[in-house]
């Protein structure tokens, strides 16, 4: 939680790609992010900031299962 009280106040496109899939695990502004996070995977490379590879899909799938 205290990554995401740093990070608060940073432009959605300005934060690394572990910063949007940990917004998106803790339904934080979840609307805007998840169009951020789509935008990434189609047209950026993983910036090497997830804990593992997939981290950021894997946030966006669960998002879009409702889960």
């Amino acid at each position: 939680m205290q990554r995401c009280k740093e990070a608060w106040d940073t432009p959605l496109e300005s934060l690394n790609d572990l910063m949007v899939a940990t917004f998106l695990n803790q339904n934080i502004a979840t609307e805007h992010l998840l169009v951020e996070a789509r935008r990434r995977m189609k047209e950026q490379e993983r910036d090497e900031t997830e804990y593992f590879d997939g981290q950021l899909l894997e946030a966006i799938e669960r998002v879009q299962s409702g889960g």
